[in-house]
């Protein structure tokens, strides 16, 4: 069966944010070494705690990274497994207000119309 649009954009989709969430773990990364050139004399002692906090906060964004790129993987490949992460990834963006509620809104629409769900062959 052919992929219907609407699933390649969001497929497309669930690539673009696993790629900003990298990109915001990469962006953390740099942030002990910002604290380590502030000229205080306390800042020094602040760095592991900040390097720790900043290590926690870089490991969840890499997780949800990860989260999405393998659930953009599998509605690329129609994988039925992938529709219910997406759904689920859908649903907890709705908190994100206004954009998360907006896109996670759309996802959970689409994804439950009769195409897509053929799509992943739920109908047939």
């Amino acid at each position: 069966m052919k992929r219907p649009d609407g699933v390649t954009i969001l497929s497309i989709y669930h690539y673009f944010v696993a790629a900003l969430f990298v990109l915001g773990t990469c962006c953390m990364i740099a942030i002990p070494f910002m604290v380590a050139a502030i000229p205080e004399p306390d800042a020094a002692a602040t760095v592991p705690v900040v390097a720790i906090v900043v290590a926690v906060i870089a490991f969840i964004l890499l997780a949800f990274a990860a989260l999405y790129g393998v659930i953009g993987w599998g509605l690329w490949a129609l994988k039925p497994w992938a529709r219910l992460g997406a759904i689920v990834l859908a649903g907890l963006s709705l908190v994100a207000i206004p954009v998360g509620t907006i896109v996670g809104g759309l996802t959970l629409y689409y994804l439950f119309q009769p195409e897509a769900r053929t799509a992943f062959g739920e109908l047939r």
